[in-house]
């Protein structure tokens, strides 16, 4: 939040968890950059249509079902102004986790591997003809993917890079 200031912005982080919003707000203390921080969830944003002009949501929109992940990308855009852009990272389907636990629907899984603090989550990951679809609203959608091995490069995490345009 300290950089978005930097930049000029005035930055708005959200969370569901208030152990979350704690850990935010102790992370900005002492560096008095104006800010807000607000209990909300991802697909139900308490902000009035086209409030922010840059949004930008890495690892959340994941943790979900396609529905939730759909209904998150939706409410990200209805809260964009004209014009304003989107940073967001998505979880690859090439990532290590991708089929670990119970399927759920396509692409979705309840993970059951116990190597980080996702068990019992449940995940949502995209192919790139996936993200054509789930940003069709958009406008200037462009991707990448960013992958980098841990665990002695047993392991993959491997995700999408997506910026777009309203």
């Amino acid at each position: 939040m300290t950089l978005a200031a930097d930049l000029g912005f005035f930055p708005v982080g959200t969370d569901v968890s208030q152990n979350g919003l704690h850990h935010a707000r102790q992370s900005l203390v002492g560096h008095h950059v104006p800010h807000a921080v607000v209990s909300a969830g991802m697909t139900d944003l308490p902000f009035a249509d086209n409030t922010f002009s840059v949004v930008l949501s890495y690892g959340v929109f994941y943790y979900g079902t396609a529905g939730e992940m759909r209904k998150a990308i939706h409410e990200a855009r209805r809260v964009m102004c004209p014009g304003g852009r989107i940073l967001v990272v998505l979880r690859s389907t090439r990532d290590y986790r991708f089929g670990k636990g119970e399927q759920l629907e396509r692409n979705t899984y309840r993970l059951e591997i116990s190597d980080t603090n996702e068990f019992g989550t449940t995940l949502h990951f995209l192919t790139a003809t996936d993200i054509a679809e789930y940003f069709r609203d958009f406008a200037q959608v462009s991707f990448e993917s960013f992958e980098l091995t841990f665990g002695n490069r047993s392991r993959l995490d491997s995700d999408w890079i997506i910026t777009a345009e309203k």
